[in-house]
């Protein structure tokens, strides 16, 4: 409930012309933590327990809420049209349904979280069986992986500048794509952590390319409806593919699933 409303918010807190440049430094921002919090969140288990971990969790939450509290948004705030919770998600899903742009980005997001999706979900396994590593190397992958997000963040704004959305979002599905490859056939470490630098720098791109596209695509009344759509098609592929990951790996081994959600990102 939380990431479609903050997300629509970056196109009240920047210029239009600036979206792109603003999601991107979010997406940066959540894969940072996303690489980082677990660590962290192992050191306070360790140290005093699952209970003060998810306690800290929640007050970090303060600073968030006190900054929005403050927030004054620019401009006059129009009167608008009060709508009943039902009428407003109808409204929300019957625009996406008409908006050609959206229900492809729509399409897109779910076949790149199939896809996508398994390289995160199998990284334990792949710390495990393909480079034979315990928690520190499963640690060194996701700081891999959040590290290429960095770096995607760095350049997104300049392959933007060089190429239309539809050539920057087919280069960074490749990089993915390149990543699972690697990743799949690797059994050095340094090797696999390169794969996954990419892969990161990819995965931020076509996420972040997506979420533009969207937020481009739809008027401001609408925008966090259309992206909870666009998010719940993405991230819920992202869940089946956890699941369908794991399923191919009993079957054909980690390598195996990799390379099976490689092909089917390329085609």
């Amino acid at each position: 409930m939380n990431a479609p409303s903050g997300q629509a918010t970056v196109g009240d807190i920047v210029p239009r012309g600036t979206i792109a440049s603003a999601v991107a430094m979010n997406s940066m921002g959540f894969n940072i933590a996303r690489s980082a919090g677990p660590a962290l969140g192992g050191a306070i288990v360790a140290a005093f327990g699952a209970a003060a971990t998810f306690t800290l969790n929640a007050i970090s939450y303060v600073g968030l809420i006190a900054v929005l509290f403050r927030w004054k948004p620019e401009g006059p705030v129009k009167p608008r049209l009060r709508e009943s919770l039902g009428n407003a998600m109808l409204a929300g899903v019957q625009y996406v349904a008409l908006s050609p742009p959206i229900r492809r980005t729509m399409v897109r997001g779910a076949l790149f979280g199939i896809g996508g999706g398994s390289i995160t979900s199998l990284m334990p396994l792949v710390a495990k069986d393909l480079v034979h590593g315990g928690a520190a190397t499963f640690g060194l992958l996701l700081g891999a992986f959040g590290g290429g997000a960095v770096l995607g963040a760095i350049t997104n704004g300049r392959l933007h500048r060089h190429f239309t959305n539809e050539v920057a979002a087919r280069i960074s599905v490749g990089m993915v794509i390149a990543s699972m490859i690697i990743v799949a056939t690797s059994r050095f470490l340094p090797i696999t952590l390169i794969g996954l630098v990419i892969g990161g720098g990819g995965w931020l791109i076509t996420v972040a390319t997506m979420n533009v596209a969207v937020q481009m695509s739809a008027p401001r009344w609408v925008v966090g409806r259309a992206l909870s759509i666009y998010q719940m098609a993405t991230f819920g592929a992202m869940a089946a593919s956890s699941w369908t990951s794991g399923l191919l790996s009993e079957s054909f081994g980690v390598a195996g699933a990799l390379l099976i959600m490689a092909g089917l990102m390329i085609a």
